[in-house]
């Protein structure tokens, strides 16, 4: 497997993949940055992919996506494997409007695999395209609306495929499944201020118990391992980004002391928060994406 390759605020909005030749034993492998996500569209042929230890394989007008901080890799390809690669920071996103029905984190991280319906995929195309020339043109005094108004419409079609087959609504309409995205919705705007089951579970009306075990059954994932999933996700995010000194991330995420933030941190990712900065500054030297 070759070095990964960190998908970083340098590369293209949009690129064609593969850059390399794909095959057994030459495969490609690449990083996402903590406040990004990338978007693959298969416009041809056919690619195993690997998120994690999890594998898949996309086919023509197949699209996958990948979430923040994700190590994915494409071990093998068809000779014809063409796609288009999105890599979208997170921050332009319309997440907000898409709380009240359905995680972001969870299209990432559950269910990041879907076929596109013909009439989407022809605008997919489109837009593809367009941003791959468009993306140069940074005199333009509108590229930074019209960038963000493109990646939104994407995103909202990818999000709409998740959420809808064929007219249906894909999401249960159980009171098991509305607690949990309540839940989700929740903890995604207030897990920096509130890290405790406790105050979910008063919000929703039921024990931390009876959540915990809720959630853990529908997502495989508890309570607790959520609420701290995001604060670590928004933590790499803050450190990488280097606006603020680790004593002000700590407190800005509500945790007593910077002390309690580095133990938290290290528990989860095996590295203190300066150990974190340190890594990411060497990998950030590593090849990103090549230009076209």
């Amino acid at each position: 497997m070759a070095n990964t390759r960190l998908i970083t605020e340098k590369a293209n909005i949009v690129g064609s993949i593969p850059s390399v030749k794909i095959a057994p034993g030459n495969g490609v492998q690449y990083e996402t940055m903590a406040d990004r996500i990338c978007i693959i569209i298969c416009t041809n042929g056919k690619a195993d992919i690997t998120i994690g230890s999890k594998p898949y394989t996309i086919a023509e007008k197949f699209f996958i996506i990948i979430g923040p901080g994700k190590t994915f890799s494409i071990p093998q390809a068809t000779g014809n494997f063409r796609g288009d690669i999105y890599n979208i920071r997170i921050g332009i996103l319309p997440v907000d409007e898409l709380k009240n029905v359905y995680s972001l984190k969870r299209i990432y991280d559950d269910e990041p695999f879907r076929r596109i319906p013909e009439e989407k995929y022809i605008m997919c195309r489109f837009i593809g395209r367009y941003l791959k020339n468009f993306q140069f043109e940074s005199d333009n005094i509108y590229f930074e609306r019209i960038i963000k108004s493109y990646l939104n419409i994407l995103f909202y079609e990818a999000s709409n495929i998740f959420l809808y087959d064929n007219g249906k609504e894909k999401v249960s309409e159980s009171k098991n499944r509305y607690l949990t995205n309540r839940f989700l919705a929740d903890v995604e705007s207030n897990f920096k201020t509130y890290r405790k089951v406790s105050f979910y579970a008063q919000r929703l009306g039921v024990t931390p118990k009876y959540l915990s075990s809720l959630v853990a059954k529908d997502t495989g994932h508890t309570a607790t391992e959520w609420i701290d999933e995001y604060t670590l996700l928004e933590a790499k995010k803050m450190l990488h980004n280097k606006d603020m000194a680790i004593y002000q991330i700590a407190y800005e995420l509500s945790f007593s002391t910077p002390s309690h933030f580095g133990m938290f941190f290290r528990k989860h990712t095996g590295l203190t928060p300066k150990e974190f900065i340190k890594s990411k500054e060497i990998t950030s030297r590593n090849e990103a994406f090549p230009q076209e």
